[in-house]
């Protein structure tokens, strides 16, 4: 098999594994400034809109957050770019799974005193989680290199 096939059918093969993530999702709670309660408001209705025939009821707010299935949100998208997300302000904090957006990268960015922060690791968006780097794509651009190399 040529160089190109193989890593052809590597990305392929790795690309597949990132179709569906499992995020912890949770709503914040409405307080602080007005800009800041307005844009929970946002967020709420944003996350619940997610998953259709939901209310935000159905979901729990962040300062409650537990490991139980209630925050608990497959995430499967159809895109190669699926995320945890966690969004914060220095009163609350949302959590849900989205799409990278195409400009964007894995880590935190901070705009309008609201930090985002994505991340590829299932439950990746948990307190406390750091944001890291999928295990795949490192291996997979390792076997990269050695096949090129080889």
């Amino acid at each position: 098999m040529g160089k190109w096939a193989a890593i052809v059918l590597l990305a392929g093969a790795l690309a597949g594994t990132g179709q569906c993530i499992t995020c912890y999702v949770c709503l914040p709670s409405v307080r602080g400034w007005t800009d800041s309660k307005h844009q929970a408001v946002v967020w709420r209705t944003k996350i619940a809109r997610q998953w259709p025939g939901l209310e935000e009821g159905d979901f729990g707010e962040c300062p409650y957050l537990t490991d139980e299935d209630k925050f608990q949100r497959s995430c499967a998208r159809d895109s190669m770019r699926p995320a945890c997300i966690n969004i914060t302000n220095e009163f609350w904090t949302a959590r849900t799974c989205g799409i990278l957006p195409v400009n964007a990268s894995y880590g935190c960015s901070k705009r309008n005193g609201v930090t985002t922060c994505y991340t590829i690791s299932d439950l990746g968006n948990s307190p406390g989680h750091r944001i890291s780097v999928s295990v795949f794509a490192v291996v997979g651009l390792l076997l990269i290199i050695a096949m090129w190399n080889a």
